[in-house]
């Protein structure tokens, strides 16, 4: 997988516009549209950039494996992670209070449905 196929995975993925994207990065739409087409690399501090705010490796976004994404997140932290049908996923930093109250909810959700799956 090409650099700009991962950039607009990722743009996708966290449901931006190219413009929103864009304007995290200090770039315009059409910079981002010129990497996620191919036809441009984003300079070295916009790829740092990149892999900061959207906690992906540089290594990730430089490979041309078609790998899973690396998500670099401290360890002290609580994450959840939501995967879509589609194979998409979010992952989000939690408090403990949340975490308690996702995992009552989750709890609840399976206690109340008879077709669980294991």
């Amino acid at each position: 997988t090409k650099l700009g196929d991962k950039i607009r995975h990722i743009r996708k993925n966290r449901k931006l516009t190219q413009n929103d994207f864009g304007r995290l990065l200090g770039v315009s739409d059409s910079t981002v549209a010129l990497w996620e087409n191919n036809k441009r690399n984003p300079d070295i501090e916009n790829l740092l950039n990149v892999s900061k705010l959207f906690n992906v490796s540089i290594d990730w976004l430089l490979s041309t494996e078609n790998k899973t994404i690396s998500i670099n997140v401290p360890k002290t932290e609580n994450t959840i992670t939501i995967m879509g049908r589609n194979g998409d996923f979010d992952t989000y930093i939690v408090d403990d209070a949340k975490k308690q109250a996702i995992k009552s909810f989750t709890e609840t959700l399976a206690q109340n449905n008879p077709t669980k799956k294991n």
